[in-house]
């Protein structure tokens, strides 16, 4: 998690594959939600893939909708 003045910012939340489809990321969310709600934070931004179609639509399923930006990168080197 991260922190910008008002927006708290999930940058990545992984599960492993053999666990998938199961409650885990139901269950961590809405705690994230209450630890940076109760820091002050008044909105929270994720990042997606955007071909990342099924855990698009669990985020959505939680609340969450596309705020219509985009997020840009340059590639400096290979990771």
């Amino acid at each position: 998690m991260g922190y910008e003045g008002h927006r708290g910012w999930i940058n990545h939340q992984a599960v492993n594959p053999n666990h998938r489809c199961k409650p885990y990321g139901r269950l961590t969310m809405p705690a994230a939600e209450q630890v940076l709600d109760g820091l002050g934070y008044s909105k929270i931004n994720l990042r997606v893939r955007c071909a990342n179609v099924a855990v698009l639509a669990f985020y959505v399923s939680l609340g969450y909708a596309t705020d219509g930006v985009v997020n840009m990168g340059k590639g400096l080197r290979i990771d």
